[in-house]
């Protein structure tokens, strides 16, 4: 959540509400070449109406992603098509992060993220095909998830 002021502009050629419109459009990220293969919320509760409705999911663990490896700045862009305009990323300072993180548990939380952050920026992950084999569509992209959530980042 972003406390912003009216008339936040980053084209404004007032300075406060320049400032604020530049903080409404830009992602802070330590990592924003970390890779990841985002699902839709929707495709995991597809998922789950399959496996608990139908026979032959028990016992299984398929892993569930989208259906493309993006990287986090990629993300932002594709959230700034959905809205209309750009989503600038900048890099986040690294111990600014961990105090970000420090709000979601203890320190050692906000270490395996980051470890995690760091190793995804050489390493893009699996796209499976579970979703589309366990529910016969194919898993919906980033994009869909973007527009899906536009009105959010509005």
């Amino acid at each position: 959540m972003l406390l912003s002021a009216a008339g936040a502009d980053a084209s404004s050629a007032d300075p406060i509400a320049r400032l604020h419109g530049e903080a409404e459009e830009s992602v802070r990220d330590p990592f924003p070449e970390s890779w990841t293969a985002p699902i839709h919320e929707a495709d995991i509760a597809a998922v789950a109406l399959r496996a608990l409705t139908e026979p032959g999911h028990a016992g299984t663990a398929p892993v569930l992603t989208g259906p493309e490896r993006l990287t986090r700045r990629r993300q932002a862009e594709r959230i700034g098509e959905a809205i209309g305009r750009t989503v600038a990323v900048e890099r986040q300072d690294l111990d600014e992060h961990r105090r970000d993180l420090a709000r979601w548990g203890p320190p050692e939380v906000a270490e395996a993220l980051i470890r995690h952050s760091v190793a995804a920026i050489d390493a893009p992950p699996p796209v499976t095909g579970d979703v589309e084999r366990i529910t016969g569509r194919p898993a919906r992209t980033f994009a869909e998830w973007a527009r899906d959530h536009a009105a959010d980042f509005r």
